[in-house]
């Protein structure tokens, strides 16, 4: 499931919400998907992000994310976001304000 470039992948966005193939059911799904969890995928560049928009929660604990993409700022209902055992140093001012919740320890 993990490509050696460590981006972020929409295949694997579909394995993590447990959507087995791209029809437009399927798709609409991953547009209303209100959790996420992306942890422990050695993850160094999320891309997609615009098209989880209506996330509330997403976890990328344990990878190996150096800075925050400005695209995150997009999840305007994102109340939780755990970030922690990563390597992150940078992004901080993406992101959004409805943040309830940011976990970024040992980074």
């Amino acid at each position: 499931m993990q490509q050696s470039n460590g981006e972020l992948t929409l295949k694997q966005i579909m394995t993590a919400l447990n959507i087995k193939s791209a029809t437009e059911e399927n798709n609409e799904k991953m547009f209303e998907a209100r959790r996420l969890n992306l942890s422990f995928m050695r993850l160094n560049k999320l891309n997609h992000l615009s098209l989880l928009n209506r996330l509330r929660e997403l976890r990328l604990e344990h990878n190996a994310l150096r800075s925050i993409p400005e695209s995150i700022n997009l999840l305007k209902e994102l109340d939780i976001l755990n970030l922690s055992h990563n390597k992150i140093v940078d992004g901080f001012k993406y992101l959004p304000q409805s943040l309830q919740c940011l976990d970024v320890s040992f980074n």
